[in-house]
């Protein structure tokens, strides 16, 4: 059986500590979840997308995650998409922005 004397107290303050630490974050987490509401979009944007957007993809693959990917960017009609990527994937790439976009 445990006992909690004075002696043995000390064993305990480290978890009264972490114990104190999880609960405070639980209640920061739980307000910022009640008081969250998203910014609406104005009605007036101060930019247009196809003259004010730039999306700049670093990648190493051109496999059918980036194709999903690159369809999904066009549906928001930026400027350009700028594509970074090694000189051995130029190729590959070429050819899926051909497929996208052509």
């Amino acid at each position: 059986m445990l006992y909690l004397t004075s002696d043995n107290f000390a064993v305990f303050i480290p978890f009264g500590v972490i114990g104190f630490y999880r609960y405070l974050w639980y209640l920061i987490r739980v307000t910022a979840f009640f008081t969250y509401r998203p910014v609406p979009l104005p009605e007036n944007p101060t930019y247009v997308a196809s003259e004010d957007v730039t999306i700049i993809v670093p990648t190493i693959d051109a496999g059918e995650e980036f194709k999903e990917a690159a369809h999904s960017w066009l549906v928001g009609k930026p400027k350009e998409i700028i594509i970074i990527t090694e000189e051995k994937m130029l190729g590959p790439l070429q050819d899926l922005a051909n497929q996208v976009d052509p």
